[in-house]
């Protein structure tokens, strides 16, 4: 039996099959099945069964200890392999599991010594060591920690758990180039461990290869898109990494990061702006649209708002503040030139997503971007034609609302005081998330403010205008 075949066995059960009825045989192979399909419950039931057929069956017994430990439930568990080792104490498999029940309540030496007990039964037990050097690491023990990972790779020099926990080890005792070498061979041996890819992009972010880091942090994220660390460690790498060339793919990459909870969002915006620099339409736009005093009828052709709903941009101006001179004059002119075209009428199509991501925006940055008396009595005379009943709200008027939360805040406009939150939180798509972030969020954050008791009086005129500055702008959001 080789090394791989005998691991195999221990993960079935541990011990070599004796003479058994058929029937006994097929019990313990459905309870297996169902074991390793992740049904546990319905294992502990067909391993009971095995019981029945087989009464103290110490492999039965010893799954249902398994089962118990993966289902939390650790003081059964132990119970249940103690009696496995009682019948048959010379099975290793046994008294690995053992330990790994006593490491799962903390009880770090007796653990070690049931690892080190399966070992005497088996130098070759890969697990074992495995599990007694990971001990070893937890409790700082780093030398011993190595010398196990070491062992498990002088027994099988393409073990992946080993690989990373030794790099992990490494890492811990300064040798960031071993540890890189490590994690690498760990990636060689399973490409698809999420863990070894975040492992090897942090050694290699450490060490400076920032575009390797990447790299490694974007195969992590697309083997795990639901693990949020993963995501943290992607829009960090960005910050330092180097962008030379477009790249559709990392675009989606980052538009996807932005829709992650949990991420600085505003660790992508940098990196988001260098990606858009280097779209050559949109970088022609950029030019085109950030000069002072360009006409507003130039800035809404057909093409500009196709570029203008480029999905980064809109991703970004949804999630962050804009850091960027030469955008801000964009978006500006932008601004301007919807609120004309809303005036007269003449807003052309398709422009209603990037509407509502700038007045988003605007709304995050506290209306920074510089308005003109013409605009503000622009804004004034929209605000007066348009209704304020949702029945009413066709696109148009959608739009036209987006562009007045450019200027202001939806929930400061006394026109808007009517509409109440039930039926705003019925309005769907981006437009109802634009109203749910301008408008509705801010008068449930006024309720709870008149909840909240003083834990003492504000009097001198000082701490009164802080306050009053962080009440009105009660960034970030």
């Amino acid at each position: 039996m080789n090394c791989a075949e005998r691991r195999r066995q221990r993960k079935l059960g541990g011990s070599q099959p004796g003479p058994s009825s058929p029937a006994l045989h097929r019990a313990v192979e459905e309870a297996i099945r169902l074991h390793q399909s992740g049904q546990l419950l319905e294992a502990e039931k067909a391993y009971r069964h095995v019981l029945d057929l087989a009464p103290g069956h110490p492999d039965a017994l010893h799954l249902i200890g398994v089962a118990r430990l993966q289902g939390g439930d650790p003081s059964t568990a132990e119970r249940y392999i103690r009696e496995a080792l009682q019948i048959n104490g010379k099975n290793p498999a046994y008294h690995r599991s053992l330990g790994k029940v006593l490491l799962s309540t903390r009880q770090h030496d007796a653990a070690i010594a049931c690892f080190n007990a399966a070992l005497e039964l088996d130098p070759q037990y890969i697990d074992a060591h495995n599990d007694l050097g990971t001990t070893f690491w937890d409790l700082s023990r780093t030398e011993e920690a190595l010398t196990c990972f070491r062992r498990v790779l002088e027994i099988d020099p393409e073990d992946i758990s080993a690989n990373n926990n030794l790099g992990l080890a490494l890492r811990d005792g300064g040798d960031i180039d071993g540890a890189i070498s490590r994690f690498r061979k760990a990636a060689q041996g399973d490409p698809n461990s999420v863990e070894v890819q975040n492992n090897l992009g942090l050694m290699l972010q450490e060490q400076g290869e920032q575009a390797a880091a990447l790299a490694a942090f974007r195969t992590a994220i697309r083997l795990a898109p639901q693990q949020t660390t993963s995501w943290i460690t992607f829009a960090e790498a960005l910050r330092f990494a180097r962008i030379d060339s477009a790249d559709p793919d990392l675009e989606q990459d980052i538009v996807d990061c932005f829709a992650q909870e949990g991420v600085n969002k505003q660790r992508l915006a940098v990196s988001s702006i260098g990606l858009l620099r280097l779209d050559p339409e949109f970088s022609k736009t950029l030019r085109e649209l950030s000069v002072e005093g360009v006409e507003p009828n130039e800035v809404l052709t057909p093409h500009h708002v196709d570029v203008l709903s480029h999905r980064l941009l809109i991703a970004l101006l949804w999630r962050a503040i804009i850091p960027d001179f030469e955008f801000e004059r964009l978006l500006t002119n932008a601004r301007r030139a919807m609120l004309q075209a809303c005036l007269s009428r003449t807003l052309p199509s398709g422009i209603e997503n990037f509407a509502n991501a700038l007045s988003a925006n605007c709304f995050t940055n506290e209306y920074v971007f510089a308005v003109s008396d013409e605009e503000e009595r622009s804004v004034a005379s929209l605000v007066e034609r348009l209704p304020v009943d949702l029945d009413k709200f066709d696109e148009e008027t959608r739009v036209s609302w987006a562009i007045v939360g450019c200027y202001a805040a939806l929930h400061s406009l006394p026109e808007l005081a009517g509409l109440n939150n039930t039926a705003a939180e019925s309005l769907e798509g981006e437009f109802g998330d634009l109203v749910r972030r301008q408008l509705i969020e801010p008068r449930k954050e006024a309720e709870l403010k008149q909840t909240i008791p003083s834990l003492s009086a504000i009097n001198d005129s000082v701490s009164q205008k802080v306050r009053e500055q962080y009440e009105e702008n009660p960034y970030p959001r």
